[in-house]
């Protein structure tokens, strides 16, 4: 949703290598010619990458850029600290009933060291080797090399083994709280880093998680400008909330919180088992946190490694960091869905594309995104069959055109006949608005007509730091800004999913970092699916088409899973284009004529499908 900057950018704050390379050593003479710029991605390079094997000689080139994703601070204030603490050996067991009735046997431990990098263990399973990961559950193997494993495409949720690089000062605790909460399952909003260090020390771990979760709601309803203090859920309620979802859903879901710290990273799960797992990554600090990140990001925007696996190299790093740590745990409370509640710099992470040295992570579970548990709507309700309202618009009075929006729009929705000359068969019952007809007040005049659980709309949009005015939504006729997405009414007549269908939806800065997506949340959206980066229109034409057609399918039943079936229906390169139209795997929909010249390509480079992100409740 931007133009061409015409001076060797992308458009989303990256450059070219401009040395000639293809940075996979090939001849840059043999590839392709550069198809016929895409509005959404005007600098875009042809490729046609299959599904990444892990190579012997992974590029990892970074150019020196400025990022989108700004390094900011942790949010909170840091505890002084002298540099080493004692903590004094004792030993006791306790005994709790879990909320399935079973009575569970907890040891505590804790151990004397003046290292800063050891932390207090209970029940503990600690990481110190490159070849096996033993935990509560058993011991699993890691492989130790990652030159010749290779992607599993079949979508099943079989676990990789781990990358060839283990944290060795990991430490991963499981706890089993007692179920002595007040009548009311509440806690008070508290807001400092000490709080939450002081928790963990002591082995509260509920505790920790009700500070973070205040911390998070009293960071957003700043930013959102309410000035209400809402009381907050305990971490036990979430537990019961999750148990709930696992019987209606079948799906059992994990919420993970990540601080990064400037002393180490924090990862803090609940489990709808009953169990809180902690693990301490003192490697993987904010310091050295942030710059991979960054990488990251770099490898898979830029158009010159698009037929590469650069980015490999940061996202297995990133791997071993967030996920490999909980991993045992993970698998043995049988876990289908992470949900992730981020801290400040990390929430534009595409955690899809991080990897496991054979696997990404998409490829064992269904992923979301939260500002705060508290500030999501946990309920579930089955969308298949729902009326979906699909606005766009292909043409702009100042903007460049996005001609593949007719054909989207026209995907989604039966019957709604926006591209004459091209037959498409919609899925979706609902009404679908093009061009003229995509305005603000025709948007809010159908959702008071008629109740519409999904809402598409497929336009420009921009984030611009500073204040939320400056950022907007393009209808046909004016800019929605940033600070009126309130004003629609979402609470009114609730909307289960919003999908913006548009550039860096997902994306924000320090103040609102989830941008667009966030601020939907907020304003009473249960669940927005929008974007991390400037991606093809061919690209979010396939994308789209894919995920709405997993979401009417029987046997997928949360939003999570239909858009990870739709991620991996692109990784597998079910979802390409040949001969100027976009193939997927039961038929194939004619591209414009904008686009008809476009390079056969595959779209399974993680470029097109990681940067889509389902934000607020995953169910």
């Amino acid at each position: 949703g931007t133009t061409n900057p015409g001076d060797g950018t992308t458009g989303d704050g990256t450059t070219n290598p401009g040395d000639g390379t293809t940075g996979d050593g090939t001849d840059p003479n043999t590839q392709q010619s550069t198809p016929t710029p895409t509005p959404r991605d005007s600098n875009q390079i042809s490729t046609d990458i299959q599904t990444p094997s892990v190579p012997n000689n992974t590029n990892t080139e970074t150019p020196v850029v400025d990022d989108p994703v700004t390094d900011t601070s942790s949010g909170f204030e840091p505890t002084p600290s002298s540099g080493s603490r004692t903590i004094v050996t004792s030993s006791s067991s306790t005994s709790n009933i879990t909320s399935t009735g079973t009575v569970r046997t907890t040891t505590t431990t804790t151990r004397s060291t003046t290292s800063s990098t050891t932390t207090t263990t209970i029940v503990s399973t600690t990481i110190d080797s490159p070849t096996s990961t033993t935990g509560s559950a058993g011991t699993s193997s890691s492989s130790g090399s990652t030159s010749n494993s290779t992607s599993n495409t079949s979508g099943s949720r079989t676990s990789g083994s781990a990358a060839n690089t283990t944290n060795r000062n990991t430490t991963v605790t499981t706890t089993t709280p007692s179920r002595t909460v007040s009548s009311s399952g509440t806690v008070t909003p508290t807001a400092t880093l000490a709080a939450v260090e002081e928790n963990l020390a002591s082995g509260d771990v509920d505790g920790a998680i009700n500070t973070l979760e205040g911390s998070y709601v009293t960071q957003v309803r700043s930013v959102s400008r309410r000035n209400s203090s809402p009381t907050l859920l305990s971490a036990s309620h979430f537990q019961d909330r999750l148990m709930d979802i696992a019987e209606q859903t079948g799906q059992t879901s994990v919420i993970i919180y990540v601080l990064a710290r400037p002393e180490q990273l924090d990862l803090i799960a609940i489990a709808p088992t009953g169990e809180r797992i902690y693990a301490s990554v003192p490697d993987a600090n904010r310091e050295a946190l942030m710059p991979v990140m960054k990488e990251l990001r770099r490898n898979l925007t830029n158009p010159r490694q698009r037929n590469t696996t650069s980015y490999l190299a940061s996202a297995q790093q990133l791997y071993q960091w967030l996920i490999a740590p909980l991993e045992p745990e993970l698998q043995r409370v049988g876990a289908d869905t992470l949900v992730f509640s981020m801290d400040e710099g990390l929430r534009t992470l595409p955690i899809a594309a991080l990897h496991d040295g054979k696997q990404f992570l998409i490829e064992k579970y269904s992923l979301g995104l939260i500002p705060s548990i508290n500030l999501t709507d946990t309920s579930y309700q089955p969308l298949r069959g729902s009326r979906v309202l699909a606005m766009g618009a292909s043409q702009f009075r100042d903007q460049i055109p996005l001609p593949a929006v007719p054909i989207e729009l026209s995907t989604i929705v039966r019957g709604s006949a926006l591209v004459p000359d091209r037959p498409i068969e919609g899925i979706w019952p609902g009404k679908a608005f093009l061009n003229e007809a995509f305005t603000l007040e025709n948007l809010k005049e159908q959702r008071n007509s008629s109740r519409y659980r999904i809402v598409h709309l497929a336009t420009h949009a921009e984030f611009q730091a500073g204040k939320p005015e400056n950022s907007y939504i393009q209808f046909w006729d004016r800019k929605l800004g940033l600070d009126r997405l309130r004003e629609l009414g979402w609470n009114d007549y609730p909307v289960d999913l919003l999908v913006l269908s548009a550039c860096r939806t997902a994306v924000g800065d320090g103040d609102s970092e989830l941008g667009f997506a966030g601020f939907a949340v907020q304003a009473g959206v249960k669940s927005v699916l929008a974007s991390l980066w400037y991606v093809s229109d061919e690209g979010t034409l396939g994308l789209m088409a894919e995920f709405y057609q997993k979401l009417q399918q029987a046997g997928i039943a949360t939003k999570a899973e239909a858009l990870r079936q739709a991620q991996l229906a692109m990784l597998r390169g079910e979802l390409r284009v040949r001969n100027g139209e976009l193939v997927e795997a039961d038929g194939s929909v004619p591209l414009p004529p904008e686009l008809a010249d476009t390079n056969d390509r595959a779209l399974s480079h993680p470029y097109y499908w990681s940067g889509f992100t389902m934000v607020g409740s995953p169910w």
